[in-house]
């Protein structure tokens, strides 16, 4: 098996992207919080990402 790695240079999309959210994902929920503190927590399921969309 072969793993593929992206390398980022100083004109990658790392430079466009303007929010960052961490996320914490476990079997039944996942929580997110945003670069200014905002969190929510979301159900592991399909209604939950649908959730997460509206979030971000």
């Amino acid at each position: 098996m072969k793993t593929k790695v992206a390398v980022l240079s100083n004109h990658s999309l790392m430079d466009k992207i303007k929010h960052f959210c961490g996320v914490d994902i476990s079997k039944s929920f996942f929580d997110v919080v945003d670069q200014d503190g905002k969190h929510d927590q979301f159900s592991n399921d399909v209604k939950g990402f649908k959730g997460l969309l509206k979030f971000i």
